[in-house]
């Protein structure tokens, strides 16, 4: 599998993960990249522009994507398990291999809320500041 190279819409990282020594086989978003390297080993990555061979996902069972709740059965961000992850957790027990194309970089879509403001102009929201705060203050009453 070859993902491209895609950044977090939530945060200023790259979107992939890999295993290193330092880490104690964790999952670890740093990276020290080596000036020429084009394909780069990860743990997990996105789905964005991404080559997969259909032998590979022949051998995965299914389901490939299932969520799984925190222990209290909330889906608390970064204390629950993401669809895409246990698809990362059976690639990676099947002993198949992903990459990152550090030479093919895509950008990531945001979604924006579009509030009317007081003058009936648009005020801009990302959906997820909405999701941790609400409605910007000041809009059309």
């Amino acid at each position: 599998m070859i993902c491209s190279l895609q950044l977090n819409r939530h945060t200023q990282f790259a979107l992939f993960t890999h295993r290193t020594q330092d880490s104690g086989g964790k999952y670890s978003d740093r990276l020290e990249i080596v000036p020429g390297t084009e394909l780069y080993p990860i743990a997990t990555g996105h789905f964005g522009l991404t080559l997969i061979r259909t032998s590979a996902l022949a051998r995965m069972k299914h389901p490939w994507f299932i969520g799984q709740p925190a222990e209290d059965g909330t889906w608390t961000p970064n204390k629950c398990v993401d669809d895409d992850i246990t698809f990362w957790q059976q690639f990676e027990r099947l002993g198949m291999k992903a990459f990152v194309a550090l030479h093919v970089v895509i950008g990531h879509l945001e979604e924006f809320i579009m509030w009317p403001g007081p003058d009936l102009k648009c005020v801009y929201q990302r959906a997820q500041d909405y999701f941790e705060s609400g409605k910007p203050e000041g809009l059309f009453q």
